[in-house]
């Protein structure tokens, strides 16, 4: 998959864990850190986060309001089929009105060797944040991005054999959801789609350079019909997701420094912005190199951003044991924090403290 190991929030279909019912989560809110009077108001919306309860071992979504007065539960869908293999979701994405979202569920079967029972991930729609009116949409898709009206998604719609076939990256398709229409997109192979510009004219995509002549993986812009405009990264960086700015002029990026401190298993994620036309990578936060940028969203306003921040931790803790789970950290922190683009006025919205193996985890899915 071209978004590089370490990221935060690429997680394999086949390693997920299920979701359930979400319940009252308490954000830790409080006054220090907030704007002084004089400053910007609060910015609107509320940012879609994801949580994980190890007491339960489930994922939970919740909505937190930027400035930290309310927060929301997502209900769970009373009528989210009772198959005992497919649990309850563990993609959630909002429309851009915020209130449809799209569910995708997760299969918790064992794989079988010889590949002859392949995973099903089936998606639906539903209202937000009541969970009514669930409808089926398909399968074996995970969603990339809603279209600006909210009348089109667009998935990438794996192949049946995707759990076997170390190829199998799948093609991503957009839905109109009123006709069902399915119309693949031109994307060169390999790549992996991120985002649309809000004129619909362009791409951004990551991957290898499809013409083979620049090294490494790196996020590229591309026309409407799939050819490469230029690159928009080097190969100094490894590179995570990327989302075009309200006015298609600037890109949010995830990006690492290859020169970083290497640090096993987890790459430094920091938080970038670029230019389209004269690509050069502007650090948008201080994040030191023993912590790192997880998931992302832009507010609806493209003024400010939320991201969650991790610990930088090594994947081998035990010198005797490599990988082993159950070796611990000392407490580390893990938040949700909210910037302006020009890097000023961080505020953490939400915060946890955990060891390692994390006990919770917290992602910024959207904002809406």
């Amino acid at each position: 998959m071209p978004i590089e190991a370490g990221s935060a929030i690429a997680t394999p279909r086949s390693a997920r864990i299920s979701l359930v019912a979400v319940v009252p989560i308490v954000a830790l809110f409080g006054t220090a850190g907030r704007s002084a009077p004089d400053a910007d108001p609060a910015p609107a919306g509320t940012i879609l986060i994801r949580e994980w309860d190890s007491a339960r071992k489930q994922y939970l979504h919740a909505t937190l309001t930027p400035d930290g007065n309310t927060q929301l539960e997502f209900a769970t869908p009373k009528d989210w089929p009772a198959a005992t293999t497919v649990e309850y979701p563990h993609d959630v994405l909002r429309s851009p009105d915020g209130k449809r979202a799209v569910l995708i569920g997760n299969d918790t079967r064992p794989r079988k060797e010889d590949g002859s029972d392949p995973p099903q991930f089936p998606a639906f729609l539903c209202s937000f944040p009541q969970g009514k009116n669930l409808t089926p949409f398909g399968g074996n898709f995970e969603p990339a991005y809603w279209s600006a009206d909210a009348g089109t998604l667009v998935v990438r719609e794996y192949p049946a054999d995707f759990d076997t076939n170390p190829g199998g990256i799948g093609k991503f398709v957009s839905i109109e959801l009123k006709t069902g229409k399915r119309t693949a997109l031109p994307i060169p192979d390999e790549h992996w789609l991120l985002d649309r510009s809000p004129d619909g004219h362009r791409f951004l995509t990551s991957g290898k350079d499809p013409d083979g002549k620049l090294k490494g993986n790196r996020i590229f812009l591309l026309d409407r019909y799939g050819k490469v405009v230029r690159p928009l990264t080097d190969e100094t960086v490894r590179v995570g997701p990327a989302k075009f700015g309200p006015d298609g002029k600037w890109v949010l990026l995830r990006a690492a420094q290859r020169s970083a401190k290497p640090v096993p298993g987890t790459a430094a994620w920091k938080l970038y912005r670029t230019a389209i036309e004269n690509p050069k990578l502007e650090l948008l936060t201080a994040v030191s190199d023993s912590e790192l940028v997880g998931g992302f969203a832009l507010s609806p306003d493209g003024k400010r951003v939320a991201f969650d921040r991790h610990p930088r931790v090594s994947v081998e803790l035990n010198p005797e044991k490599v990988l082993d789970p159950e070796a611990e950290t000392d407490e580390v922190e893990i938040a949700v924090v909210v910037v302006g683009l020009d890097g000023k006025d961080a505020r953490t919205v939400r915060s946890v403290k955990t060891k390692k193996p994390f006990s919770i985890q917290l992602q910024v899915v959207d904002w809406r």
